[in-house]
């Protein structure tokens, strides 16, 4: 993918080039918007792989796997962190530093790398200590970033494994009294994203 990566692990040189960016892609774009899941720290190859070539890991929330260096119409960008998980198995990263466990300290040298997009917004779930509940965090908006906070997370989680039954999908979902942005683990359980 021509997005995502700023190294690829050995094992994938012998995989397809099928992610090859459209001859204009970043000559003329103006708008990207991308939606992340919650546990997406994980899935950047560069920050959970000793790679060759690589002095170390290198860290996911700069968002440098963007390659926005290489946009040179890009004028707005928008991010959507979701509080839905998709992977079955976030107990093999324990290391992993999810969006409700940065402080508005974090959040705001996280963000910095993002300051030559003109516009940008953010809409993620954030530690229930940041205000407000739900709405833009003022205390890092400036002119031409957003930060929208929704909630602390989500009170419906569909279960992770899908279970067979007649020949359909099992469509249960389960509930919380509380936002939770849940992680996946073993057999459809799961575990609870932690506040900072």
């Amino acid at each position: 993918m021509f997005l995502g990566h700023c190294a690829l692990h050995p094992i994938m040189a012998e995989w397809p080039k099928i992610g090859m960016p459209p001859p204009a892609f970043f000559q003329h774009v103006r708008k990207l918007e991308i939606s992340l899941t919650p546990e997406f720290p994980v899935e950047i190859i560069c920050a959970n792989f000793d790679l060759p070539g690589l002095k170390h890991r290198h860290d996911a929330w700069d968002f440098h796997w963007l390659r926005l260096d290489s946009f040179k119409s890009l004028q707005s960008l928008k991010i959507w962190i979701s509080t839905r998980t998709i992977m079955g198995d976030i107990d093999c990263h324990p290391d992993m530093r999810g969006i409700k466990q940065l402080n508005l300290g974090d959040l705001k040298q996280v963000f910095s790398s993002l300051s030559e997009v003109p516009e940008v917004l953010i809409s993620c779930p954030l530690s229930s200590k940041i205000e407000p509940t739900s709405g833009t965090v003022e205390a890092l908006s400036r002119p031409g970033f957003t930060l929208f906070k929704r909630g602390s997370g989500d009170r419906f989680h569909p279960f992770l494994v899908p279970v067979h039954v007649r020949g359909q999908f099992d469509g249960m979902i389960l509930t919380s009294e509380h936002e939770e942005v849940r992680l996946g683990g073993y057999n459809g359980l799961h575990k609870l994203m932690p506040d900072f």
